[in-house]
């Protein structure tokens, strides 16, 4: 099987980015523990602090445990929370990771 890339795309209210970049992280740290976790990051648009564009991807080690995590029950509250600071709806996609095995995450084997 192939890792799967989910990518969330958000634009919330301009008054609502400290709070929703905190919500995002705590996200993060839930599903940093949750079984075929590979990588996370938030990220931002470079080079303007004006922007009200943030995001969050994460790689797992393959679409089922994505989508398992999608589905747990605390990063459903937490998106949900998330979701209602946001301008519009979030743009979600769910990628399959190819490349060289030299460019590709190694899952940690703890998880």
């Amino acid at each position: 099987m192939s890792q799967v890339l989910r990518l969330s795309y958000l634009k919330p209210h301009f008054v609502s980015i400290g709070e929703v970049e905190k919500l995002l992280d705590e996200l993060m740290e839930t599903l940093a523990h949750l079984p075929g976790f590979v990588m996370g990051l938030r990220f931002g648009v470079y080079g303007d602090p004006q922007s009200n564009e943030i995001g969050r991807l994460t790689i797992w080690a393959d679409h089922t445990v994505a989508d398992r995590a999608a589905r747990n029950e605390h990063v459903l509250a937490l998106r949900s929370r998330i979701n209602t600071l946001l301008h519009e709806d979030p743009e979600e996609h769910l990628l399959e990771v190819r490349g060289a095995a030299v460019n590709l995450p190694k899952p940690q084997s703890s998880r």
